[in-house]
């Protein structure tokens, strides 16, 4: 199914945003990034929409993000890359409870530029080992502020995981969000931090 770009509108703000599939899905994820939504997500989109309703949007704020968030019925995963990462936070502190989830990919903030430890939803930390806007030093150091976050850092991956490594980043988002099923995936009973990234192939 092809992109087609509309506006979502709630609670008087609107957002210009792309959807790729119309069809009803169980699940929602709003793709968040800096720089153009067809370029930036419509290759990971094409590996998503087969089981998800994905929406793609450029956000001028975290407001933006929760625009379009509370206005889906669907349980909603938000995937942020790179600098719309802060943004996606900055939603998912302001309406934990309208987001199932969120994934953080190529995300390199500034140390103490947003209180990562308040999230209080289950986290996932995505780093490419090749990635030229992230190090790992740095991948390690968001998981490690959020409790109970969960690292992925893969091999042959770089920057821009949405658009030049998405086979990557959905495999990993898929495997992320099975794992979230169990019991011991659960965010009430995550045992905190790992020091150590989790390999989803393992």
């Amino acid at each position: 199914m092809e992109a087609k770009p509309r506006t979502i509108r709630h609670s008087g703000h609107s957002v210009d945003a792309v959807e790729w599939n119309t069809e009803a899905q169980e699940t929602a994820i709003v793709v968040v990034v800096d720089g153009d939504v067809l370029e930036l997500v419509s290759p990971l989109a094409h590996m998503l929409m087969d089981t998800f309703r994905v929406i793609g949007i450029s956000p001028e704020s975290a407001q933006d993000a929760v625009t379009v968030v509370q206005s889906l019925t669907e349980p909603t995963i938000l995937l942020a890359q790179g600098d719309a990462g802060k943004l996606a936070c900055e939603a998912a502190l302001l309406v934990p409870a309208a987001i199932t989830a969120l994934v953080l990919a190529d995300y390199a903030p500034r140390a103490g530029s947003i209180n990562h430890s308040s999230l209080a939803i289950p986290v996932l930390v995505f780093h490419g080992r090749q990635s030229a806007a992230e190090t790992h030093a740095q991948a390690v150091r968001v998981h490690e502020e959020i409790p109970g976050s969960q690292l992925i850092e893969l091999d042959n991956c770089g920057s821009l995981p949405t658009k030049d490594f998405p086979t990557q980043l959905s495999e990993s988002v898929r495997w992320f969000l099975h794992e979230m099923g169990k019991p011991h995936m659960q965010f009430a009973d995550f045992p905190g931090s790992e020091a150590e990234p989790v390999d989803p192939k393992a």
